[in-house]
């Protein structure tokens, strides 16, 4: 007789557990993303320098990069060695990138 009773209280959990187990994905599905968003930029830098016009007019030194991604290009304004420059400061000199055009890389496809 114990052992009936122990036998159906075993039996009874593993269903209970089984089943919460089952119904789990009900209550909290997840999200499954096959490309998920990369969150931050895949950048090609040219090696050489260029020359990249500027927004406000003229033109200056600076290295060519393409966002992989994206096909965005831009430029970022560096010295005649390929560094950026901020003469006379003492803070890290920053070099802040300059939209130039953009790749159709939809077209690839």
């Amino acid at each position: 007789m114990k052992t009936d009773l122990y036998t159906k209280i075993i039996l009874t959990t593993i269903a209970a557990l089984l089943g919460i187990l089952a119904l789990r994905p009900l209550a909290a599905p997840l999200t499954v993303r096959a490309e998920g968003r990369v969150p931050y930029m895949l950048l090609q830098f040219d090696e050489k320098l260029r020359q990249i016009e500027s927004p406000r007019g003229g033109s200056i030194m600076g290295r060519v990069a393409i966002d992989l991604r994206t096909g965005n290009i831009y430029g970022f304004p560096t010295d005649a060695v390929g560094y950026p420059r901020n003469p006379g400061k003492s803070e890290i000199p920053v070099s802040d990138p300059i939209l130039l055009g953009r790749f159709n890389l939809d077209r690839l496809n």
